[in-house]
């Protein structure tokens, strides 16, 4: 059975019967071990959807970005006619199981040949990723790296010489009183990616593989996901004063933060801790109720 879809948010009839379609969730109908979205997911959440899947109760608002991403490939497709190929579903097979996927363009501009993905996202995202890059930390561009290039594999298996790779990303809450903040960027950023070799791109598919399928052995304790994975953001010590709304300043550590205080002489400042979160585990997992880590972690002691 697959999972069950509530509407307690109200989506009008026809946007909800869409969204419970079991396609929705089973993918085009592809007999896989993975699509390429699949692969990239934690192995252990991935495994234990897969156990839980007739379990899940999620809510339809919950999928709403995904239902606009869809209108978007819908877009894109009627764009595509007069400039290249739309959304084409691909399969590939790795270490015997087969992996599916499906770009978002193939076209070329300029002579180039490229693919192109086109993504929802907030603004927040994008920046932290960026920040994220720049101190040489996992990022989303990391995530969205691997995507693209296990397509570009797929590509380059069936012929296609692909030169380069972007993703297009369409900020969902942009804000134009913002636009003119320093770092604040535009309502829409196309981001290139670097193409790894044919070997790089064939070792990273067999890792993921390889790890999907350790997930999922039963005489096996998977290893749960990474700090990485749980999109982790660790605890912040803001410096306080006195009667203020605002922190004056937010550190990584409580040794920090007291130092900015005797340094800057912060009259009646105290620290206050923000405690870190795993945001992937909070807002995005649908089996987190059943996930030792998350339970233990949110006890309230």
């Amino acid at each position: 059975m697959p999972r069950t879809l509530t509407n307690l948010n109200g989506l009008h009839s026809a946007v909800f019967a869409a969204m419970n379609d079991p396609s929705w969730y089973g993918g085009h109908g592809e007999k896989k071990f993975r699509s390429v979205t699949g692969l990239l997911k934690p192995p252990f959440a991935a495994a234990l959807e897969d156990a839980r899947e007739d379990e899940i109760v999620e809510d339809a608002m919950d999928g709403i970005w995904k239902l606009m991403g869809s209108a978007m490939h819908g877009v894109v497709e009627k764009g595509a006619k007069t400039i290249g190929i739309a959304e084409d579903r691909l399969k590939m097979t790795i270490l015997g199981e087969t992996i599916t996927g499906g770009y978002d363009l193939l076209w070329e501009e300029d002579g180039v040949l490229t693919v192109d993905d086109f993504k929802f996202t907030s603004v927040w995202s994008y920046v932290s990723a960026k920040k994220h890059k720049a101190e040489g930390k996992r990022s989303k561009l990391d995530e969205w790296s691997g995507q693209l290039n296990l397509y570009v594999l797929m590509l380059r298996r069936l012929g296609f010489d692909v030169k380069r790779a972007r993703v297009c990303l369409i900020f969902r809450d942009w804000t134009k009183s913002k636009a003119m903040d320093p770092g604040y960027p535009p309502p829409s950023v196309i981001v290139p990616l670097k193409i790894w070799t044919e070997k790089e791109q064939t070792a990273f598919a067999e890792e993921r593989v390889r790890l999907h399928k350790e997930a999922l052995e039963p005489e096996k304790v998977p290893e749960m996901c990474s700090s990485d994975e749980r999109w982790q953001q660790p605890a912040k010590y803001a410096v306080m004063k006195p009667g203020a709304a605002k922190a004056t300043r937010v550190l990584d550590s409580e040794e920090e933060a007291l130092k900015y205080i005797a340094e800057k002489k912060v009259k009646g400042g105290m620290v206050v801790m923000r405690p870190g979160r795993d945001t992937r585990c909070e807002d995005y997992c649908p089996v987190n109720k059943w996930c030792p880590h998350f339970m233990e972690s949110s006890l309230p002691f």
